[in-house]
């Protein structure tokens, strides 16, 4: 039978839907008379059947059940389609049915699923999933897969696409995702639809395959970047500057004639630009770059201006090379590894920050085994330029001359040995000793205190809520580095070494502030 059909997306002026006896019957809102003779909305056409419809068609239909798992919706087909409730809605579903239709509600739907007796519809979009019909794959099927295998779009998400594809071995099918990273060569932002669309036929391979989750990540991409893999680093190829940025530019290039795969967008940093400029470079510029690395996995690609073998560029070396390697510098300890002092260090003209390795050799006159014990992280020191090579920077802390350099600050003492821990714990928490304090924190000072005279020095802290009977603000305004103190060992940790101290009188055992918490 032939029926009335409106558009999608037209004015609601006509519903179709069966009645009982099985014949069409159509309602017609009340129109004024002059708007009688305009259907400009409306086409003749015969009434969709199962054997038409076809996945991502769009009805308006009316819902007719409502079900506490989905709801029933006529759009004029033999039988009315079901929507489940996880399609009534973009996202995730957490209303009940009830609350996202009635019965009566008009309702754009798309066809998701079509089989001899029945079919699915979805209420968003981005829910249209055909799975077509066969044998399931098994997912361990694509363990190993190298070919570029056929696919075709499902089903569409903010965040990629799902893809039907079978194994190279032809046997089932197995619905896996491709990530939107992995979409166009070369990575970037991309909007999922703008790429790709409901039943389009694509070629993917396969990304990663988690057997116990059973899933299938796909990718789009890596035609492009396996051919460029396999240039030499010396082979340069013509490319296009897509755009300029703070720290480079974005080329375009493509991969040798004959390869498969299409234009790509690699990055161009600033340390492989001539000059180290990349201001100099305009959008739309032809260049010559050649591949430094093409990563088919992670989806990027590297480019060149320079020569092979030439040491990138570092953008205003040439600043710190006009210093000399006899002036000194302020820094700051970033980091100590077993071979030295990493130091962030500033340039006393520009204010242009690099970072630069303190080799144990050059952080005092004596030699150092454990960078620890002459610095810590965090402390400011004075470094002088020793070397600059391929963009990375060597500095001292020592004056290979006759001057002594700057004080590099407080020097940390070794561990102490496991005796003279026992030492400091044998006294007590009631004898008071002589101190020295040799650094000042915003949380307490670090005292040099010895178990007898003439003994051992060691180090102790001093914390704040150890300093007086009142709690200390700030303690750089009561202590200086070599100042003289009068403290008690409160606790010794033997494993670590640690050492507590105390300024406060020992009938006072609480920790100043700990009563008034209580008491509060």
């Amino acid at each position: 039978p032939a029926r009335l059909f409106r558009p999608a997306g037209a004015p609601s002026r006509l519903a179709v839907r069966g009645g009982d006896d099985g014949a069409a019957e159509a309602s017609a809102e009340e129109e004024d008379d002059d708007d009688d003779d305009d259907d400009d909305d409306y086409e003749f056409q015969a009434a969709p059947t199962l054997s038409t419809l076809k996945v991502g068609q769009q009805f308006d239909g009316v819902v007719q059940r409502v079900l506490g798992n989905g709801v029933f919706v006529d759009i004029g087909a033999d039988t009315d389609g079901y929507v489940p409730r996880s399609k009534m809605a973009p996202g995730r579903v957490t209303n009940s049915t009830e609350e996202l239709a009635k019965i009566g509600d008009t309702v754009t739907v798309w066809v998701s699923e079509v089989s001899e007796q029945k079919f699915v519809l979805s209420m968003a979009k981005n829910k249209i999933v055909s799975v077509p019909a066969g044998p399931r794959a098994n997912i361990t099927d694509f363990v190993g897969e190298q070919a570029w295998l056929d696919g075709s779009v499902v089903g569409i998400q903010n965040f990629g696409a799902f893809v039907q594809v079978s194994p190279s071995s032809g046997v089932g099918s197995f619905q896996g995702l491709v990530p939107r990273s992995q979409m166009l060569e070369g990575g970037g932002f991309v909007t999922v639809a703008d790429v790709v669309s409901l039943g389009q036929k694509v070629k993917v391979r396969v990304l990663e395959v988690d057997v116990k989750k059973n899933k299938l990540s796909l990718s789009m991409t890596g035609a492009s970047l396996m051919a460029l893999a396999e240039l030499g680093e010396d082979t340069w190829i013509p490319g296009i500057v897509k755009s300029v940025v703070k720290f480079g530019a974005f080329v375009q290039v493509a991969p040798p004639e004959g390869s498969e795969g299409g234009p790509i967008d690699g990055l161009l940093h600033i340390s492989q630009i001539v000059g180290g400029k990349p201001e100099e470079l305009e959008e739309g510029q032809e260049i010559e770059v050649r591949v430094l690395n093409a990563d088919a996995k992670a989806n990027k690609l590297a480019l060149s201006m320079l020569e092979k073998g030439a040491a990138p560029v570092v953008p205003g070396m040439d600043e710190w090379m006009a210093l000399g390697n006899d002036t000194w510098l302020e820094g700051t300890i970033q980091n100590l590894a077993n071979f030295g002092a990493f130091v962030d260090v500033k340039h006393p003209e520009t204010n242009n920050k690099v970072s630069g390795l303190v080799r144990n050799s050059e952080i005092a006159n004596e030699r150092v085994e454990d960078p620890g014990e002459f610095v810590e992280v965090g402390q400011e020191v004075k470094v002088r330029l020793v070397r600059a090579l391929n963009g990375k920077f060597d500095f001292s802390m020592v004056e290979r001359s006759a001057a002594p350099p700057p004080p590099p600050g407080p020097r940390r003492p070794s561990r102490p040995t496991a005796e003279q821990v026992a030492e400091l714990a044998a006294l007590g928490d009631d004898v008071w000793l002589a101190g020295q304090v040799v650094d000042v924190k915003a949380f307490g000072a670090f005292v040099q205190v010895a178990a007898a005279e003439g003994g051992t020095p060691m180090q102790g802290l001093l914390h704040v809520s150890e300093m007086g009977e009142t709690r200390v603000q700030d303690p750089t305004e009561l202590f200086k580095p070599e100042q003289e103190v009068k403290v008690r060992v409160i606790s010794v940790e033997a494993e670590t070494g640690r050492v507590s101290l105390s300024m406060r009188e020992k009938a006072s055992a609480e920790p100043v502030g700990a009563g008034a918490a209580e008491a509060a």
